[in-house]
């Protein structure tokens, strides 16, 4: 709550996807972002802090302000990326909508089910991971007899529940995307195998006097769904172009946070492992789970976002090198005529993908 202020209503006249202004989640929009501001408010007057209270780097003027700095900058622009503009972008769900009608007609089903299970257990562990970690910080700081300083505590765990929110956003948009090019990807290699049902239709005719006929149906059958698919490539091409325009600042602002906040966090662990405070031993554990938190949420997102994106690319690949085995089958002109058209728009979505500057960012 409080993440999106539209939610997503579907016209069932105009066969649309339309948006609607949510009161609830402008309220709870507005009572989040307060308390941000009203914790960042206190803890800086009050000069709250949780590394301090475990070790007390040098790093302690340069290291706090660029924190703190940057934290402030990113809520901000988180502030107005997740519940105003990418809640608001119609376009992806609408391209994936006619998509799916389009697979429809092929008597193909995108896994829409699986896609949304695995999207809703993400959310269940960011929120479980951030709970956690509230517990554990306030743990460690227990055990030593220190003031938990709870305004600064709210400030680290609502800025990774932000960084979280705009990273599942991207992940499950590419899970979209892979799973349709693996469902072009399964119509493909049914052609190529041969065990597409255009392959029976016409069997009963075939046996009959109009063999000819039949094969000329087939192909027609054959050609016009490998004509399909190539469409079908193009708009995902295309979603992905608008995907850029769309994640592309978000994306570079969030690794550029993680990467910060990664070096910063190894520098303190390098600096108080330097100066021996591992001598006290449970000072030291307490101050080794709280930089390794921020380690490994941050290596963790730009993770998720490498991963994710090799694997879609390496679908969206094979469509390609499923084109050149159809081809390569023989099969009758007509079809391979089809395939070196689908070939040849794939290599022009190639060619436009790695020469295009890099306006969208």
């Amino acid at each position: 709550m409080g993440t999106t202020i539209y939610t997503v209503n579907t016209n069932s006249v105009r066969e649309k996807i339309e948006y609607r202004f949510n009161y609830v989640g402008l309220m709870c929009f507005v009572i989040w972002h307060s308390v941000y501001f009203y914790s960042s408010f206190i803890s800086y007057i009050e000069g709250q802090t949780i590394l301090r209270l475990l070790y007390d780097t040098k790093l302690k003027q340069y290291g706090d302000s660029i924190q703190d700095i940057l934290s402030f900058l990113y809520v901000l622009f988180l502030m107005w990326k997740i519940p105003f503009d990418l809640s608001k972008s119609i376009g992806e769900p609408q391209e994936f909508a006619n998509i799916d009608k389009t697979f429809d007609r092929l008597f193909q089903k995108v896994k829409q089910f699986q896609t949304s299970l695995v999207g809703l257990i993400v959310i269940l562990i960011q929120m479980a991971l951030s709970g956690v970690k509230m517990w554990t910080l306030w743990l460690i700081l227990k055990d030593l007899n220190v003031p938990l300083p709870w305004n600064k505590m709210y400030n680290i765990v609502y800025i990774e529940m932000l960084m979280l929110t705009i990273a599942n956003h991207y992940c499950f948009y590419l899970m979209m995307v892979k799973e349709r090019y693996k469902t072009v990807n399964k119509i493909l290699r049914a052609i190529k195998d041969k065990n597409s049902h255009e392959y029976y239709i016409f069997v009963r005719e075939r046996r009959a006097r109009n063999e000819d006929k039949a094969l000329q149906l087939q192909e027609k059958c054959v050609c016009e769904k490998i004509k399909t698919c190539a469409n079908i490539v193009s708009t995902l091409y295309e979603s992905t172009e608008n995907s850029n325009k769309i994640y592309g600042v978000a994306l570079v602002f969030t690794m550029f946070f993680c990467l910060i906040t990664i070096t910063l966090n190894l520098f303190y662990l390098m600096e108080a492992t330097a100066s021996g405070l591992f001598y006290d031993a449970p000072r030291y554990c307490a101050f080794l789970v709280y930089v390794f938190w921020h380690i490994i949420v941050g290596i963790a997102v730009i993770y998720a976002f490498v991963c994710l994106c090799e694997l879609t690319v390496a679908e969206a690949k094979a469509t390609g090198f499923l084109i050149h085995e159809i081809i390569n089958n023989n099969v009758s002109t007509a079809i391979t005529s089809e395939g070196a058209r689908s070939v040849v728009t794939f290599l022009v979505m190639l060619i436009q993908f790695v020469t295009d500057p890099p306006s969208s960012l």
